[in-house]
């Protein structure tokens, strides 16, 4: 997981369940994209903090813009289908 290295993942995420865009402690990444094919709503953590940025509805969506996570500064994005949904994310490592 060098800078430049692709940091991407996509699951299949039960309703009310989060996939967490988190690299591994000491790395860190942009992501450019987020992916769901369901309803989602987007968290940016900080630490103890949690705030909600984006709440989408439908059945495909595709959230660009760019989000720069740590291990302590991360996105989580929750599934709010009302049954199981793919939800996946693209970026890179920048350290």
């Amino acid at each position: 997981m060098a800078a430049g290295d692709i940091f991407a993942d996509q699951q299949d995420i039960a309703n009310t369940a989060f996939l967490t865009v988190r690299p591994v402690a000491g790395k860190e990444a942009v992501v450019h994209n987020l992916f769901y094919g369901a309803s989602v709503e987007v968290y940016r953590v900080t630490g103890a903090l949690v705030t909600e940025v984006v709440a989408a509805t439908g059945a495909l969506g595709n959230t660009p813009g760019t989000f720069h996570v740590d291990s302590t500064y991360y996105i989580k994005v929750k599934n709010v289908s009302g049954s199981n949904a793919e939800l996946g994310f693209d970026g890179v490592y920048t350290k």
